[in-house]
């Protein structure tokens, strides 16, 4: 427990400070190209060049670090993405995922669900819902 609180802290750090370390961490390298392409098709082999590591290390530097792997990684990250742009009114569950770098909308559906709990549908109704209540 106490290292999966010190991976996500290691994490948070990382990702706040990427800017900063971009030039000189490997990993906030990593994270800040992850974060500028989600919309696009993410390799594994461009994250290990950015690395400057071999496919095994990079994958078990990464994982010691940030807890998952690179590849659970982005989807987590194009989720969130999918997650802020579903709260907008004028955005629908498509527009969400391809703007998140999903291909799919069946994919998306599985995979947003896996990661928040609720499809997209039923996370934009529940945030419409919301923020409904709290207008009030």
């Amino acid at each position: 427990m106490i290292i999966r609180v010190l991976q996500t802290e290691a994490r948070h750090t990382l990702l706040h400070h990427c800017g900063q370390y971009a030039e000189s961490r490997r990993l906030a390298r990593v994270a800040a190209y992850i974060q500028a392409h989600l919309h696009e098709e993410i390799s594994g082999e461009t994250l290990c060049q950015l690395a400057g590591m071999s496919q095994a290390s990079f994958y078990r530097y990464f994982k010691m670090v940030f807890g998952i792997s690179p590849t659970a990684y982005i989807l987590q990250e194009k989720v969130k993405k999918a997650a802020e742009i579903l709260v907008q009114p004028d955005k629908n569950v498509s527009d969400a995922a391809y703007a998140s770098g999903f291909n799919s909308l069946h994919y998306f559906g599985r995979v947003f669900k896996k990661i928040t709990g609720l499809t997209p549908t039923a996370y934009k109704a529940q945030h419409h819902l919301n923020t409904s209540r709290s207008k009030r």
